[in-house]
C-alpha cells in the first residue's frame, strides 16, 4: 500500500502562504478551519486504513460500505464525515472514535501583504510592535 506522509511544516507555510495572500478575512478563517479539520479527518481514516493493512475495498467491505466511498472520506477535501460512519468503521477493526473541543489558537497573520518572505507575527507580537518604546520619545 502506498505511504501518505504530509509534513506539518509543509502545511504550516502553505497556510502562512494562503494567510498573506487572503489577510483578515474572517470568512477565510472559516472556511480555513473547515478545511483543515476535514483533512485531519481524512488523515485519521487513511492512518487508520494503514495501521490494520487493509485496502479501501478491504475497508469498505467491512463496513457495508463501497471503495468509492472510503476514497472520498479520505478526501482531504470531502466534508460530509459522520459520526456513524466513523463508528463502524473503528469498531470494523476494534478501535474507538474519540474527539474533544479546544479552545482555538490566536490567530497569526503577516507583518505585510506586500513584503515577499515576511514571517508570520502572532497578535502578541504585532501589538507589541505598535507599542511606542520608551527609546524612541527621548
Amino acid at each position: 500500500m502506498a505511504s501518505r506522509k504530509t509534513s506539518g511544516a509543509q502545511r504550516n507555510d502553505a497556510l502562512a502562504t494562503l494567510t498573506t495572500l487572503h489577510g483578515n478575512d474572517a470568512s477565510w478563517d472559516h472556511d480555513v478551519a473547515e478545511a483543515t479539520t476535514a483533512a485531519e479527518i481524512a488523515e485519521e481514516i487513511f492512518a487508520l486504513r494503514e495501521r490494520h493493512q487493509l485496502t479501501q475495498q478491504a475497508l469498505a467491505s467491512l463496513i457495508g460500505s463501497s471503495q468509492p466511498a472510503i476514497a472520498r472520506l479520505e478526501s482531504g477535501e470531502y466534508h460530509g464525515h459522520s459520526i456513524a460512519v466513523l463508528r463502524r468503521m473503528a469498531a470494523a477493526v476494534g478501535e474507538q472514535v474519540s474527539f474533544r473541543f479546544v479552545v482555538p489558537a490566536p490567530a497569526s497573520r503577516p507583518m505585510s501583504k506586500s513584503e515577499p518572505g515576511t514571517r508570520t507575527m502572532t497578535a502578541r507580537e504585532l501589538a507589541e510592535r505598535k507599542k511606542p518604546s520608551s527609546r524612541s520619545r527621548a
